[in-house]
């Protein structure tokens, strides 16, 4: 039997309808998380793309085989493909509550869990490249440097 129109409301029969604020609530944050995780993998295919470059300038160069280049930029693509399906999860995650009902406070632990997991990971994927090593390692001693002279 169905309720009156009414009725469903009082009865918690209402699936598809959500209040304004947790409708907003929830898109604001599943539009920050997918931003923040589009920006990250702008970013890790900039590296890829400047790794192949560096990869077609060397060997165009030399006859030596850049192994170590290639494996490197291979690792880097299985990274940014495994970043890819970390952006899928919490997306779910966020939107678990409005389809399956949920209203447990669990969600939020899992997606900061999982999100900084990928994260940390693909940070310390990028950190260990040639490329990385290259640029950011200098500036950071210069840097270094700088700060111990000016305790002199």
């Amino acid at each position: 039997q169905l309720c009156p129109k009414c009725d469903w409301i009082e009865r918690q029969l209402n699936f598809g309808v959500v209040d304004e604020q947790t409708a907003n609530t929830n898109g604001i944050t599943t539009i920050t998380v997918v931003f923040v995780f589009a920006i990250f993998i702008g970013l890790c295919f900039g590296h890829i793309v400047y790794e192949l470059r560096k990869h077609h300038q060397l060997s165009s160069q030399s006859a030596v085989r850049m192994s170590s280049i290639l494996r490197q930029t291979k690792q880097a693509l299985v990274q940014i493909g495994l970043f890819g399906i970390f952006l899928a999860l919490p997306t779910m995650l966020l939107l678990s509550p409005l389809i399956f009902e949920v209203t447990e406070e669990v969600q939020l632990p899992a997606l900061l869990l999982f999100s900084s997991n990928s994260f940390v990971n693909s940070v310390a994927q990028i950190n260990g490249t040639p490329a990385f090593r290259s640029f950011f390692r200098p500036v950071s001693r210069i840097g270094a440097n700088q700060i111990s002279s000016s305790k002199l």
